[in-house]
């Protein structure tokens, strides 16, 4: 095989051979053939005699083969023409668009991606092509600047091949736009975000007492893997090599902050990883993680409870699970929410309520909403609306805000103690679902919507009190705009319905695992009762007692959303009960600082369904309440003042009360 220099000094003798007589006449000649016809053009001679330039390019060493064979001849001229072509094509197709780009290309075969290209020259040939050619094809000019030249010169060589690493780097995107897109007449594309610089740290440029403190973090890496058993020595007999994955450490520096969160130094940080890009199953091996969900880690302590299965102490996810001596499980975060910090403000700071919240405190801010969140979503659903509506006003906080997360902070920490009970005595048990909305109640206007599905015994239908188990729960901004609390009500009646079908058919499953037929999930839904609880009394009214098309509702799409519901309430067998607010659960879920109830309800494990016949909202009752309160006083301030009176007339007391008897 030609070297280099050969292969260069070669080419460069014949390309100074077309400057004779006969390259006016033939060099011309091809020029003004269309790139159609370029294309289709016959090869005379050699190992592609009777191929078309087009069909000749496919072949891998086609490049080598033209760059050791170009003469004066018209084909071979033809050849170098159709050379050019492609590279000026392959070099100026990044800065074209399919829509915007009408030149000679649309008659001509799809360039070769550059990279294409250099895989098929081998590593000893460079292509070189003259500068006033290239130009003349509408290509690149010559950088002299990426030559190292001091002029640009027409005669000079323009050399096509991969630089050397670390003069330059460059990063070729192709982007493929329709001329129906939108975007299709942008020239420039820019990113959101400026790439970030990674933050591994190279070991080898770090001082000796750098490395020491890598050295301790990797020892103390390996150690938590042997201590919890999470590798084990394995023989490499019979295993084939592809199959044995590397592994590497990654080296970070990690933020040491003080109790306020102020930088206060970096630590050491080693992480040991596998390569899993080497995995030779990689395309076909499953790779998505096995992840308890929260529903399904509550159905299994509530299964555990029932069946009084025997488990020890174990911590899970930040959550300690205990069971106690009657079988009950009980899932508690103490540690945790006790390890939650306020943030820190001074005397002076809290004074200014109203001033916008600084980035840092911002930051701050979120991170706590983060850890409240964690714990919520755990074993604290009381916490959750509160740490919702927080959520809402990060970007628009103000230091009264972050008093409130403040305040957040030590509510949490006052039922730290507080968790899940996951009881064992319900046995004969039904699936519960408790739904509310709060209307316009976040800051942005939008509203808030909650619901807690509970494991309760059948009883509870009868007004009996029932214990009960927390099978999953959950309180977010409804995503559409509510005209009124009704429309509210009925959108988280939907949501609630959907979580309620979900959660009672994933119980039945766990209880009769091959008895059930996926294939027809209403039939499997409808062989146990279950129960839907609303305290919205327009949503009860159309699911159960008006029967008109419109539900007799001045909204028809929140009409049409509470038809869908009462068909599927019939469908899965799912009974409506109506309640006051003072028996909702789900009530501690849509607004702030309204889980005082729930907190209770969780403690005591025990609730209760009351129907009311007479509709009578727990505000009503207060107020009734407090007017048989004032009836009776009145009555005994109008007996009181009669009494008096007819003493009075008597002469036994003054007009005062008081005894004029012993005066007379």
């Amino acid at each position: 095989m030609a070297t280099l220099e050969e292969m260069t000094k070669g080419l460069k003798n014949n390309l100074e051979k077309l400057s004779e007589i006969e390259k006016p006449k033939r060099t011309e000649q091809v020029r003004t053939m269309q790139m159609v016809d370029l294309h289709q053009m016959k090869i005379d001679f050699g190992k592609y005699k009777g191929h078309t330039f087009q069909e000749a390019a496919q072949d891998k060493s086609y490049v080598q083969w033209v760059a050791s064979h170009v003469n004066p001849d018209t084909s071979c001229e033809g050849m170098k023409c159709f050379l050019i072509y492609l590279f000026r094509k392959t070099t100026s197709e990044v800065h074209q668009v399919e829509a915007g780009y009408k030149g000679e290309a649309s008659n001509a075969m799809p360039a070769l991606k550059k990279s294409e290209m250099k895989k098929r020259l081998p590593e000893e040939v460079n292509l070189t092509v003259e500068d006033s050619e290239v130009e003349s094809e509408g290509g690149p000019k010559r950088c002299p600047r990426r030559h190292g030249d001091t002029k640009s010169s027409g005669n000079a060589l323009t050399t096509i091949a991969e630089e050397s690493e670390g003069q330059r780097e460059v990063c070729e995107i192709h982007v493929a736009v329709a001329a129906r897109d939108v975007h299709c007449k942008r020239g420039v594309w820019m990113l959101n975000q400026r790439v970030k610089k990674s933050a591994e740290v190279n070991i080898r440029k770090l001082n000796e007492s750098d490395q020491q403190q890598f050295e301790q973090a990797m020892k103390k890496e390996l150690d938590s893997f042997m201590s919890n058993d999470a590798v084990r020595v394995c023989e490499a007999a019979g295993i084939p090599r592809e199959r044995v994955l590397g592994m590497r450490w990654i080296y970070t520096w990690k933020q040491v902050e003080d109790p306020e969160g102020k930088p206060i130094g970096r630590k050491a940080k080693a992480r040991l990883i596998l390569k899993g890009l080497q995995d030779p199953d990689l395309l076909t091996v499953d790779r998505q993680a096995l992840t308890m969900s929260t529903l399904g880690r509550n159905a299994i302590l509530s299964l555990a409870a029932r069946k009084r299965f025997k488990e020890e102490t174990v911590k899970f996810c930040d959550c300690d699970l205990k069971q106690l001596a009657n079988c009950d499980v009980v899932v508690t975060q103490e540690r945790f929410a006790l390890g939650i910090d306020e943030i820190p403000l001074d005397s002076l700071r809290k004074g200014q309520k109203q001033d916008d919240a600084s980035p840092q405190e911002k930051q701050n801010m979120r991170r706590i909403l983060g850890a409240q969140n964690w714990r919520a979503v755990q074993s604290a659903p009381w916490l959750l609306a509160t740490v919702s509506h927080l959520q809402g006003c990060v970007e628009t906080a103000t230091v009264s805000d972050l008093l409130e997360v403040n305040k957040l902070v030590r509510w949490q920490r006052r039922y730290a103690t507080h968790g899940l009970t996951f009881v064992h005595n319900p046995q004969d048990t039904m699936v519960v679902t408790f739904t509310d909305a709060s209307w316009a109640t976040r800051r942005d206007g939008s509203s808030q919507g909650g619901q807690i599905t509970l494991l309760m015994s059948k009883s509870v239908m009868h007004g009996e009190t029932s214990h009960f188990s927390v099978l999953c729960w959950g309180s977010r901004r409804l995503r559409r705009v509510a005209r009124s609390s009704t429309s509210a009500e009925v959108q988280m009646s939907g949501n609630a319905l959907d979580q309620h079908e979900f959660c009672k058919l994933f119980m039945i499953i766990m209880e009769e695992p091959n008895k059930i037929d996926l294939r027809q999930p209403d039939n499997v839904l409808r062989s146990q009762e279950s129960c839907l609880i609303s305290d919205s009394k327009n949503v009860y009214d159309g699911l159960e007692k008006v029967e008109t098309s419109g539900l007799q509702m001045e909204e028809r799409r929140t009409a049409i959303e509470l038809l869908g519901i009462k068909e599927r309430l019939a469908q899965a067998n799912i009974r409506c009960r109506w309640v006051s607010g003072d028996q909702e659960l789900a009530d501690g879920l849509t607004k702030p600082w309204q889980g005082e109830q729930l907190v209770k309800a969780l403690q005591k494990t025990r609730w209760s369904i009351i129907f009311d016949p007479e509709f009578i909202s727990a505000k009503r009752k207060k107020q009734l309440g407090k007017l048989k309160h004032l009836e009776c006083g009145d009555l005994n301030l109008w007996l009181r003042s009669v009494f008096l009176l007819d003493e009075f007339c008597r002469g036994q007391k003054d007009f005062w009360g008081c005894d004029v008897s012993s005066l007379t």
